[in-house]
């Protein structure tokens, strides 16, 4: 046997292996899953508790315990189950003498071909909503399918891996995301309004920045939900003075930077830049663009506060395993020692993360005894940064953080089911979760082949941040979240389709060829609806060329006239109650501080904060800002709120659109 059969042979083994072990795995994951389901029939989920606690309609209460007892089983028992299916398929394809293993390869391409179409029909018919949104019609589609042909033969006759040209046009792609990033997420006082992307997404990370920029403390005087970032980026505001503009063009920069970082490792590990070019496309429409071509909200909640240090972070890692660099490895520790303080979801996702993938490589390098050294380094940094924030904030407010109160907001919504919705069990979230174990298999053999490749470091870091980022998803199943944290699923995917091209230009197999150009029919879907997506974020009086007319525009807003008229009644530094859902401009503009320990508005979820409120109204409170949104919203239909102002308060002032009122009390 000549060298060229032989290594053609060990390829085919090695592919049987894998689809073998990914199919163990999977369905020992549906059969696990199909046994917690059965067996928990008999679990009450009791309300009681939740509606006793929670200012809140019983619709809103969906506890998923049983759903959550199978998520977090399958995540652990994942890594067992790879390692014994991977094995067993190894051991089996082994066994099997090479007359019958090349008989029955054929009809399994063919099986697996067959399987595809069907599962690929069945995901996408499953929900709509994924594909309405796009470029559907017949034009688009022709555009679509002459464009995958053409790449596809381009792609697989090509010998040149990248070309000036090809470097060029991925240079000018990422141009153009960090500029309509930029025009996506920038915008001044005179943009803002009444809409939902303002009063609810934007003023609930909003409010506590101007709370802190005004001397308050979080988690002494106000609890926020999305961690404790203003402190982080509180610096820089008193350098640059806090603004709605410098505030959103902070937050520009840092969906610049998480983009940056995707980009440039994405160049990094793929050999065609084709390829590259393609999958940053199709992770920008699908995890950016796609949602606001619904509603050009930037929110903010997600990009950047919940993806800029997962993305640093594989940007670190890529450097590490490139350099091995004790200082990369220290400064990816502090990195997810300063996640987890920044947003504590994604940053223990970080965190974790960052300690198994250092296990994983020392395991691959039989380097057992630095297991414990490296966890221990990564632990005490943890505990070091911690102490530091904590030492500065002591020394800055006189108080310590009450870290307590930090994971009050994750256990309202996951405890308690507030805002959950369940999962369905065939939806395209299964393609996500699939890629995400491929990625853990492709590790598992890279550990039994000692395989420490930068790619292979990098693809297991992404597998791993990816699983942890999918439980947003499990918690609150819309199909908006979903396309939220899958981003790093998009990164393997293009990374699987750059290895993919080179196996098919190696060895050429038929089932490989079909199943690039299945996924690349989706990725020039993505690139044909760009355009149309981009174009539906800019008209609307909430839309992007709103945004950025306001930035040269010297018209008086109705929100700018409700701030005239608080600037003018309440004296600057005092300390007032703002029950609006606008709260944090108020606040920053007349520079007050609230008197309570209160959250925003947006996040008060707790019946305790109402009964506070009500209570100074009652007791103590001299003067109280409200607008009628606020005081007429469906959460008070108890009236209290009203029922005191009739008795205690007079109104002294109404903005010029008579949203916003001022109280003063007038008996004691």
């Amino acid at each position: 046997m000549n060298l060229h059969v032989q290594i053609g042979a060990t390829y085919k083994k090695k592919y049987a292996v894998r689809l073998l072990a990914l199919s163990l795995t999977v369905l020992a994951m549906v059969l696990l899953a199909v046994t917690v389901f059965k067996f928990s029939t008999d679990v009450v989920v009791d309300k009681t508790a939740a509606m006793e606690l929670l200012n809140a309609r019983e619709d809103f209460i969906k506890p998923e315990p049983v759903e959550r007892r199978a998520f977090f089983l399958l995540v652990f028992s994942l890594p067992l189950l790879l390692v014994v299916s991977y094995h067993v398929s190894k051991r089996a394809v082994a066994m099997l003498p090479d007359g019958l293993f090349h008989k029955l390869l054929k009809p399994l391409d063919l099986l697996v071909g067959i399987s595809i179409l069907i599962l690929s029909y069945l995901w996408l018919c499953s929900d709509n909503y994924f594909l309405a949104m796009g470029s559907t019609n017949v034009l688009s589609l022709m555009v679509v399918a002459l464009m995958t042909c053409g790449f596809y033969l381009t792609a697989i006759k090509t010998k040149v891996h990248s070309t000036k040209v090809a470097n060029y046009i991925f240079v000018s792609i990422e141009m153009i995301i960090m500029l309509l990033v930029l025009a996506s997420t920038v915008f001044n006082l005179r943009a803002v309004t009444d809409d939902v992307m303002y009063i609810v997404h934007f003023n609930a990370i909003f409010h506590a920045m101007s709370q802190v920029f005004l001397g308050k403390e979080l988690l002494v005087d106000l609890p926020h939900q999305y961690g404790l970032y203003p402190h982080i980026l509180e610096p820089i505001f008193r350098i640059t003075g806090l603004s709605v503009l410098t505030f959103t063009l902070l937050m520009g920069g840092l969906c610049i930077a998480t983009f940056w970082s995707i980009l440039k490792v994405l160049k990094a590990l793929t050999f065609d830049r084709g390829i590259a070019c393609l999958g940053v496309i199709t992770l920008f429409y699908y995890s950016y663009i796609f949602r606001m071509s619904q509603n050009p909200d930037p929110y903010f909640q997600y990009y950047p506060i919940r993806t800029v240090f997962p993305a640093l972070s594989i940007y670190l890692v890529y450097r590490y395993f490139k350099e091995r660099s004790k200082a990369c490895s220290a400064l990816l520790s502090v990195l997810g020692s300063v996640a987890l303080l920044w947003n504590f979801e994604t940053g223990f996702v970080v965190f974790a993360a960052w300690l198994m993938l250092l296990v994983i490589d020392r395991v691959s390098r039989r380097e057992y005894a630095a297991i414990p050294r490296d966890i221990s380094a990564g632990l005490f940094i943890l505990i070091l940064v911690v102490s530091l924030f904590s030492a500065a904030l002591y020394f800055r407010y006189g108080h310590l953080p009450d870290y307590g109160s930090f994971f009050m907001f994750q256990r309202i919504f996951y405890n308690y089911g507030f805002f959950m919705l369940p999962m369905e069990p065939f939806h395209p979230w299964n393609l996500v979760a699939l890629i995400y174990v491929m990625g853990l298999l492709h590790t598992i053999e890279a550990l039994y082949s000692r395989n420490d490749s930068v790619k292979a470091r990098v693809v297991a870091y992404l597998s791993l941040l990816g699983i942890g980022l999918f439980a947003y998803y499990q918690g609150r199943s819309h199909n908006e979240v979903l396309l939220l944290v899958s981003w790093p699923a998009a990164m393997l995917l293009t990374i699987f389709m750059d290895a993919l091209l080179a196996s098919i230009k190696s060895h050429g197999r038929l089932i490989e060829k079909f199943l690039f150009a299945g996924v690349l029919g989706l990725v020039f879907f993505s690139l044909v609806s760009l355009p149309k997506g981009f174009q539906a974020t800019y008209p609307g009086k909430n839309g992007i060329a709103a945004r950025m007319r306001s930035l040269t525009s010297n018209e008086t807003t109705p929100v700018m006239g409700r701030i005239d008229m608080v600037k003018r009644r309440i004296v600057k530094g005092e300390e007032v109650l703002i029950l609006s859902y606008l709260s944090g401009l108020y606040y920053l503009e007349s520079e007050t501080t609230n008197p309570l320990r209160l959250p925003g508005p947006v996040e008060m979820l707790l019946k305790s904060d109402y009964r506070m409120t009500a209570d100074y109204l009652e007791k103590r409170c001299p003067t109280l800002v409200i607008d009628r949104v606020f005081l007429e919203s469906e959460l008070k239909e108890d009236g209290a709120i009203q029922n005191i102002l009739r008795r205690k308060f007079a109104g002294i002032a109404v903005s010029p659109d008579s949203q916003l009122l001022i109280f003063r009390r007038v008996t004691q």
